[in-house]
């Protein structure tokens, strides 16, 4: 059968339905004062839901931005995931690392906090800058290959340095070459 209130209604030592509930209308609120169990008659939180939970259309999570929201198993985006611009992506318990795309400053895709290490070929379309200061150092512990030319402002310093092919050193003519050493040719 089924039941219509059409105006309170109170059960203080426990309410079990086996069905649905159905709120038709608007202006209609169903409240629960407690913790409400879904698939599960021991609630550990506010609304517990054992199983699958299937929401369709925009979900808000949290009303401030001091809120957290845990996800304790995976996460997976099935149409990508996005983050706001000026937005970070933080790593570890106190966001030691972050990734930000800085689109009022720098216009960069930023890492900070931590030292980023690619593990596999990495390929860049358009210029690159390593490093930020004079004071950094880029040390490249492998091979590295220009195909186009390699344009270096600033000195250069090589320690046991072997090269295959023409070597140019300056392109004017007021440029200084100095060699500390011997020379052999």
């Amino acid at each position: 059968g089924s039941a219509t209130f059409s105006d309170s209604f109170t059960a203080s030592n426990g309410l079990t339905i086996t069905g649905s509930i159905i709120q038709s209308g608007s202006g209609n609120t169903v409240s629960f004062m407690d913790t409400v169990g879904i698939g599960t008659t021991v609630p550990s939180f506010t609304l517990s839901v054992t199983g699958t939970l299937g929401v369709s259309g925009d979900v808000t999570l949290g009303d401030a931005t001091s809120d957290v929201t845990t996800v304790t198993g995976q996460l997976t985006a099935s149409v990508g995931l996005n983050i706001p611009d000026d937005k970070k992506l933080g790593f570890g318990t106190g966001h030691d690392a972050t990734i930000e795309y800085d689109e009022d400053g720098t216009n960069e895709l930023r890492f900070a906090g931590a030292a980023a290490t690619f593990e596999q070929a990495v390929t860049f379309d358009a210029a690159v800058t390593l490093g930020n200061a004079a004071s950094d150092v880029t040390i490249v512990t492998g091979q590295l290959t220009a195909s186009n030319g390699l344009s270096v402002t600033g000195d250069v310093s090589f320690s046991d340095a072997t090269f295959g092919g023409d070597v140019t050193l300056g392109d004017a003519a007021s440029d200084v070459t100095t060699v500390t050493g011997q020379l052999t040719a």
